[in-house]
């Protein structure tokens, strides 16, 4: 029986700050045109709506990922990819609370299958329509293809019936997904999941174009001995990517600036600003404060280094035209444990190593103090359970006394930290974990690999113990939480560690009593904090700085928030 779908849910998301080091040059934004004179000295100027050039900066590089939206690889390419070339088949309301209908008009529920209606009336930015051959390129070939990696697979493995068949290479296609015309999709689930399997089909949020990618031969398709793919190099992904969204790629110049034009074509109208620019500061925070305060800057999102201060000050340049806004964000920085290491399988070693870690120096130090300290695992809406934050106090003589009945040899061993590289935005954090680690007898050395890093992570011998992890979220799933950081990875099978914990999470994606959800909540901060999977330094927040002459969009974008409706089609700037 056929059900209506209910556009409901709640999400945030993760997002892995990798960032490197250079500063890119200023781009010239294109002349405002000039008011007209006021006929009467006193008569206030009447704003004309529309138009303008959108500046917007952030600290990371592009080049991690360039214009290749069917990879995820940095939390940037949510902002510069995402929401302004590509486009999804459903995406989150703008306070993020429901999905909404994006390149699917519609959906509905028959059983175990989720059935999409597509509009038609969507083009690619050069003109092809858009229809269900590019749902199935992308969900049913691109994503589950076993040469690929670091796209949504993860996600959508246990949930879409022939998707691992296909990926281990049983199958010559995956079965549950079939297109019985040119703009219908049916999905078939494991399961009857509802929402839940809206949600996992969201979770490939940049769909691209099957008549583009189609024709690079599939054996090319694979990494080369770095770990990047053969569709990361072509020009699809390193010089103008063509998306549905409402913006297209006039120029790129990696870890400098992307120009794009609007979309006249776009499906919701299209957008209001004559120009739009995003501009990479490849891991300078200086370069982007210098660029700001010359007032090359409309959006800055995100300090970047730790130092909200400076963006309190420029906010205070009155000619600027600046103001604070900060995004909200409860996710914590952390390391991830190797833990198919044998020196640290013993939890006592992992939560010696937790108590050693000074929360609040870190707040400081990264922070300039207006963050807080390390707190638990799934730290969200339910509060916190007493019992799984006593495992993350700071306490050093608590770490050494766990540490020595862990067995930790104080003389020999040590712990390895893998860094793509120690860029000036983060080397505070990681000196500042080898400090707290060195006052309690425990040496941390950095492996710093560069562009070798995708392959030390994800290939034999995994010689390290620690990887830098960016930033973990509270909030997971529809109704809160999802199994998306005990996952399986290429070091270790981590799903298979935290059998009970995963298997806890998964009966909950149904649940709507919030009594139920905390005591399961609670629950897992504990026994997570016994046997943790990282170490959490501190919680991340992400103050932006936006100009006061933005129009027509009441928030600006941040990368929390990527699945989300921006309403940048609607975007325009003021003039002076």
């Amino acid at each position: 029986m056929k059900r209506t779908a209910v556009f409901y849910s709640s999400l945030l998301l993760v997002v892995v700050l990798l960032i490197s080091a250079c500063a890119p040059a200023a781009v010239e934004a294109p002349a405002e045109p000039a008011a007209a004179e006021a006929e009467g000295a006193s008569a206030p100027m009447e704003e004309k709506e529309g138009g303008g050039t959108l500046q917007v900066c952030f600290i990371q590089a592009t080049s991690y990922a360039h214009l290749a939206g069917f990879v995820g690889r940095a939390g940037s390419q949510h902002f510069y990819q995402g929401r302004t070339i590509f486009s999804g088949l459903v995406q989150l309301d703008h306070d993020v609370k429901e999905y909404i209908p994006e390149l699917a008009e519609s959906w509905e529920f028959d059983g175990n299958k989720v059935i999409f209606h597509l509009r038609n009336d969507v083009t690619w930015h050069d003109g092809t329509p858009f229809t269900s051959k590019d749902v199935l390129f992308n969900y049913g070939r691109l994503i589950p293809h076993p040469l690929m990696l670091n796209t949504a697979y993860n996600s959508l493995k246990d949930y879409i019936v022939g998707y691992t068949e296909f990926k281990e290479g049983e199958a010559d296609a995956v079965s549950g997904i079939t297109a019985p015309d040119d703009y219908t999709v049916v999905f078939e689930m494991t399961g009857e999941y509802g929402m839940v399997g809206i949600h996992k089909i969201a979770s490939a949020i940049r769909l691209v174009p099957e008549h583009i990618l189609s024709e690079v031969p599939e054996d090319q398709w694979g990494p080369d001995e770095s770990g990047v793919l053969g569709l990361e190099k072509t020009d699809f992904a390193t010089k103008k990517a063509i998306g549905t969204g409402p913006f297209m790629v006039d120029e790129y110049v990696p870890d400098q600036h992307i120009i794009y034009s609007p979309n006249p074509d776009y499906f919701r109208g299209a957008p209001k600003l004559d120009k739009l620019i995003y501009r990479s500061f490849n891991g300078d925070p200086t370069a982007m404060m210098v660029a700001t305060e010359a007032g090359e800057c409309d959006w800055v999102i995100g300090e970047g280094g730790g130092r909200p201060v400076e963006l309190q000050r420029l906010a205070a340049i009155e000619e600027l035209d600046l103001e604070i806004f900060n995004p909200p964000a409860n996710v914590s920085v952390a390391y991830w444990w190797n833990l198919g290491r044998e020196h640290i399988q013993n939890p006592l070693i992992r939560q010696g190593i937790q108590h050693a870690i000074n929360g609040e120096q870190f707040n400081q130090v990264m922070a300039s103090g207006v963050s807080r300290g390390a707190r638990v695992y799934l730290d969200g809406k339910w509060g916190i359970n007493p019992e799984g934050a006593a495992y993350i106090t700071y306490d050093p003589e608590l770490a050494k006394q766990k540490l020595t009945e862990g067995g930790w040899d104080f003389d020999n061993d040590k712990l390895i930290l893998v860094l793509g590289s120690l860029h000036p935005a983060w080397e505070p954090l990681h000196l500042t974990f080898q400090e707290n680690l060195a006052a309690v007898g425990v040496t941390v050395e950095f492996k710093v690999v560069g562009a070798d890093y995708g392959n030390v992570v994800n290939k034999e011998p995994f010689e390290w113990d620690l990887l830098q992890a960016g930033d973990w979220a509270p909030w997971f799933g529809l109704l809160g939480y999802d199994t998306t950081h005990l996952n399986t990875q290429p070091w270790y099978d981590r799903a298979a560690h935290y059998a009970e914990e995963v298997a806890l999470l998964k009966s909950l994606e149904l649940e709507t009593d919030d009594a139920v959800l905390k005591e399961a909540v609670w629950q897992i901060q504990e026994s997570i904090g016994g046997d943790p999977f990282g170490v959490i330094l501190y919680a991340h927040i992400n103050p932006s700085l936006r100009s006061t002459r933005t129009r027509g969009c009441d928030t600006i974008p941040s990368y929390y928030y990527h699945r989300n409706n921006w309403n940048l089609e609607q975007c325009w700037i003021a003039s002076q």
